[in-house]
């Protein structure tokens, strides 16, 4: 999540810039669009993390 959060700051592609831009030019469908594909990238690193944590730690 930090780097979307630099995206948003200093970068001219990515996630983070689309929602900037979006945001900027008040196009909220291209808004909400990012911040779904965050969540969803989040609820899937959470999924894999929670399964390695159970493989290594039982």
């Amino acid at each position: 999540m930090c780097t979307i959060s630099g995206e948003m700051i200093g970068s001219s592609s990515g996630i983070g810039y689309m929602i900037l831009t979006s945001t900027n030019l008040f196009d909220k469908g291209s808004t909400v669009v990012g911040m779904l594909v965050i969540g969803i990238i989040g609820i899937i690193f959470d999924y894999i993390f929670t399964k390695v944590q159970e493989r290594v730690f039982w």
